[in-house]
């Protein structure tokens, strides 16, 4: 039988994701580098009062959807609702929305910006709950197209530094550019000779810029499909 891979997971997976990473050979290494910390609900609500009811709502993750579906009886009603990633438009199914996206190799915050101004009208408004500093690539193709976009904060991301790093890993797994920032961070920037995965275009992006060579990026942005990558580069 052949050892397992370990990979280091720059976030805690949850136990389901661990146990599917076993099944494909995987050990994961997990020691976060970025950490979030939530505004209360009433920061959030105060953020809405003054803005025009929307159109549309957009949602670009996971971690800002319990907020909507605490306060959604306070915020106005039958909006459209955009979401990116399987595990974000997961969450807002289960509560009985229904949620447009992307095609599944189109899930990211540009695809996703193009399609809401394909299908709203000039002017329309749109929410988009999101962390204190969102990715730009929504945003921009909504106002390019005449759209009034305004953000809503939940959360905010702040870098960790682990308590010790993970050892033996023939490779690391990224799920966001902060995290990438934060591992920059560590000073001796451990693993920079191994490949590195991320979830997504942007984060694949930023290990790029941060001087990774052997990036290979998820082909659909959820865990499932970034344990799929890595198994199938070190089965090739």
């Amino acid at each position: 039988m052949k050892p397992p891979i370990r990979v280091w997971f720059t976030r805690s997976l949850s136990d389901e994701e661990t146990a599917a990473a076993a099944k494909l050979g995987i050990e994961a290494a997990q020691a976060a580098l970025t950490g979030i910390s939530f505004f209360g609900d009433e920061e959030v609500l105060a953020q809405t009062r003054s803005l025009p009811k929307p159109d549309a709502l957009l949602f670009t993750s996971r971690n800002a959807v319990p907020f909507f579906l605490r306060l959604k009886d306070e915020l106005p009603q039958n909006s459209t609702v955009f979401a990116v990633g399987e595990r974000t438009a997961a969450l807002l199914t289960e509560a009985g929305l229904s949620v447009h996206q992307p095609d599944a190799a189109q899930q990211h915050g540009r695809a996703t910006g193009r399609m809401m101004a394909a299908n709203l009208p000039e002017s329309a408004a749109v929410w988009h709950f999101a962390a204190e500093s969102p990715r730009h690539e929504a945003r921009e193709e909504l106002e390019a197209a005449g759209i009034r976009y305004h953000h809503i904060s939940c959360y905010k991301t702040e870098p960790l530094k682990p308590v010790s790093i993970p050892a033996d890993i023939r490779a690391l797994a990224f799920y966001s550019p902060s995290a990438v920032q934060a591992w920059l961070q560590l000073g001796e920037k451990p693993g920079a000779s191994l490949p590195a995965f991320a979830i997504g275009g942007t984060t694949a992006l930023a290990l790029q810029q941060a001087g990774f060579q052997t990036i290979i990026e998820a082909p659909q942005p959820s865990t499932r499909h970034l344990l799929q990558a890595v198994h199938a580069y070190f089965s090739g």
